[in-house]
C-alpha cells in the first residue's frame, strides 16, 4: 500500500519506457494521458519486482500491436497496487492501407472472364469490388488477385478495452492463488482501475469490472475508495492518500527515519 518494504531486498524504482509512437507518428492533439491500477492483497516483494518488468516490457510492445501512438510508459509497484501509466495515448488507431491476396487469377475469373463465385466472395469481404482486382504474378509465375483495401482505425477505447483483460492475464508469478472460480494471481485482485483521460474502460478481468475508483492506505479491513475524474488524477490522489508509488521514494522515507 504505501508502506515501506522493510529489510527485504529494495524494489526498483518505478521505469519509464521512451515513447513508441506507432510508425513515427506523433500523439495527436486530441490524445490523453491513460492510467491502469490493479489493486491487489499484499503481494511478496518479489511478486512486485516480477510484475513490473513483465509489464515494462509487455505494455509498450501491447501499445504498438494495437498501433496507438503514445508517449512515455511508467510502470510502478507497492506492494498491494501495479499502476500502468502512459502519457499522451493516440485517441485512436490511425487509419491504413494495405493489399490483399485473393483467389489464384485461374479460380478467379471463367472461360469468359466473368468473375467467378470465389472472386465475388473474397471481393465482397474485402468490401472491393471485382473491377477493382489486380492481376499479379508471383515468383513462380502463379497469377493472383489483389486488391487494395483502406482500414479506418478503431477509438483507442474499443481495442484497449479488448486487450487489457487478456494482457493482465498473461503475468506470470513464482506461485499464483486461484479465488472466484478461474482466477488466478500472485494474490487476490481486489479493484481494477482503467481511465483513458475521462473516460472509463470497462475491461474485465479477475471476475472484476475496471472503473474509476482507486483506494487509498486500508484503515482496517477497508481501505477508502479514491474517485477519479482523469487518469492524471490517481498520482495526486494517492500522494494525498499518503500512497507512496515511487520505490526509491519509499526507500528514502525508510532511510531518513
Amino acid at each position: 500500500l504505501g508502506f515501506p518494504l522493510g529489510a527485504v531486498e529494495p524494489l526498483k524504482a518505478a521505469s519509464v519506457a521512451p515513447g513508441r509512437p506507432e510508425e513515427g507518428a506523433a500523439p495527436s492533439a486530441d490524445s490523453a494521458d491513460f492510467v491502469l491500477e490493479v489493486g491487489t492483497e499484499e503481494l511478496p516483494p518479489d511478486e512486485v519486482d516480477s510484475a513490473c518488468a513483465q509489464l515494462e516490457q509487455a505494455f509498450p510492445e501491447l501499445l504498438s500491436k494495437l498501433r496507438l501512438a503514445h508517449g512515455a510508459v511508467r510502470v510502478s509497484g507497492t506492494p498491494r497496487r501495479l499502476v500502468v501509466q502512459v502519457e499522451a495515448l493516440a485517441a485512436r488507431q490511425p487509419d491504413r492501407r494495405s493489399r490483399v491476396r485473393g483467389p489464384p487469377a485461374r479460380a478467379a475469373f471463367d472461360a469468359e472472364g466473368a468473375p467467378t463465385k470465389a472472386l465475388v466472395g473474397f471481393c465482397k469481404k474485402q468490401g472491393a469490388s471485382p473491377e477493382a482486382v489486380e492481376r499479379v504474378a508471383d515468383e513462380k509465375g502463379t497469377e493472383y488477385c489483389w486488391v487494395e483495401v483502406e482500414e479506418v482505425g478503431a477509438p483507442a477505447a474499443e481495442v484497449l478495452t479488448a486487450a487489457l483483460g487478456e494482457q493482465l492475464g498473461a503475468l506470470g508469478f513464482r506461485k499464483s492463488m486461484r479465488w472466484n472460480g478461474d482466477a488466478a494471481f500472485s494474490r487476490p485482485v481486489r479493484w481494477l482501475v482503467a481511465l483513458h483521460g475521462a473516460q472509463t474502460l470497462p475491461f474485465s478481468a479477475f471476475g472484476l469490472i475496471a472503473g474509476a475508483d482507486s483506494r487509498g492506505l486500508r484503515l482496517g479491513s477497508e481501505a477508502p475508495a479514491l474517485a477519479l475524474s482523469h487518469a492524471a488524477d490517481l498520482g495526486p490522489r494517492l500522494e494525498e492518500a499518503g500512497v507512496v508509488l515511487s520505490a526509491e521514494d519509499r526507500r528514502d522515507q525508510i532511510w531518513a527515519t
